[in-house]
C-alpha cells in the first residue's frame, strides 16, 4: 500500500513539473519576445511551445508509466520467487524429518526383535519433491532438492532391504544413515541460503 501511494504521489508529481515547464516556457518567451512582434505570430509561437511541450510531457509521462509498470513486475516476480523457495523449504524440512524417522529407526533396533521398515513418511516425501520438480523449482535450487530426493531414495531402500530382518544391523549401516542425515541438513542449509536471498531482495 505505501508503495501504491508513492507511485501516485511521484506520478502527480512529475505530471505538475511537466505542466510547469510549458507555462514557464511560454511566458519566457511572452516576455522576451518583442513588443513590436506581439499579436498573432507571438500567439502562433506561444501555442507551438506550448504543443511542443505537452508533447515532451505526455511522452515523459508515459515513459514513466512505462517503468513504473517494468518495476511492478520486477517486484511481482521477487514476491513468487521468494514464495517458492519458501514452499521449497518447507519440503526440504519435511524430506529430512522422515530421513530422521529412517535413521533412528535403524539406530534402535536390536537382534532378535522383527524389524518392521515404516516407509509412509520417506514415500510421501518422495512424492512431494518429484511434484515440485518439473516446473516450481528455481534453476539455483534444483541441485539440492534432487539430492535431497536422492537420499530419501536412499533411506527407504536401506528399510525395505533390512524389513522383516531379527539380526543386528552392522556398524557401516548405521554410519550411512546418519551420513544420508547429514548430508540432507547441508542440502537444507543450502536451499535456506537461497530462500533467504530471495527474501531479502523484497
Amino acid at each position: 500500500m505505501v508503495h501504491k501511494f508513492r507511485g501516485l504521489a511521484e506520478g502527480f508529481l512529475f505530471l505538475a513539473m511537466a505542466l510547469l515547464a510549458v507555462v514557464a516556457v511560454s511566458a519566457f518567451v511572452w516576455v522576451l519576445w518583442p513588443v513590436g512582434w506581439r499579436g498573432e505570430g507571438a500567439a502562433a509561437w506561444v501555442q507551438a511551445v506550448g504543443s511542443i511541450g505537452a508533447i515532451v510531457g505526455a511522452f515523459a509521462v508515459a515513459s514513466y508509466q512505462a517503468k513504473r509498470q517494468e518495476s511492478k513486475r520486477q517486484m511481482q516476480e521477487l514476491r513468487d520467487a521468494a514464495d517458492v523457495s519458501n514452499l521449497v523449504v518447507a519440503v526440504a524440512v519435511d524430506a529430512i524429518h522422515a530421513i530422521q524417522e529412517s535413521t533412528n529407526a535403524l539406530k534402535s533396533h536390536s537382534g532378535g526383535a522383527r524389524f518392521v521398515a515404516e516407509l509412509d513418511r520417506l514415500e510421501a516425501a518422495e512424492t512431494s519433491l518429484r511434484a515440485i520438480l518439473p516446473n516450481r523449482v528455481p534453476a539455483s535450487m534444483v541441485h539440492s532438492v534432487l539430492q535431497l530426493l536422492r537420499l530419501v531414495t536412499y533411506s527407504s531402500r536401506a528399510l525395505r532391504q533390512r524389513n522383516g530382518s531379527d539380526r543386528d544391523f552392522k556398524a557401516q549401516s548405521i554410519s550411512n544413515a546418519e551420513k544420508r542425515e547429514g548430508d540432507a541438513w547441508d542440502a537444507l542449509g543450502k536451499l535456506a541460503d537461497i530462500r533467504n536471498a530471495a527474501k531479502a531482495k523484497l
